[in-house]
């Protein structure tokens, strides 16, 4: 499976917990892609991956899940799925 569809499937189960208020369950699964993914050279936007996975964990729950929703949509139309 393409990559970017797997963190596109990440990022939009990120954004549908950030919006239903499941904070720790969002931050456990941010950190571990973050991890997961530390030497990946992707940007999104003017934030590199990674910058945009730490944006997510501080900003509050509604703006947190639209960038998840953003980032996983860019992801998305790059795997090419």
């Amino acid at each position: 499976m393409n990559l970017f569809a797997t963190i596109s499937t990440d990022l939009r189960r990120i954004s549908y917990w950030k919006i239903q208020g499941q904070d720790d369950l969002a931050n456990r699964f941010l950190d571990a892609n973050l991890q997961k993914y530390a030497n990946l050279e992707a940007r999104i936007g003017k934030l590199s991956f990674q910058d945009t996975l730490q944006k997510i964990k501080t900003l509050d729950e509604r703006k947190a899940a639209e960038l998840a929703m953003t980032a996983s949509i860019i992801l998305q139309n790059r795997s090419g799925l």
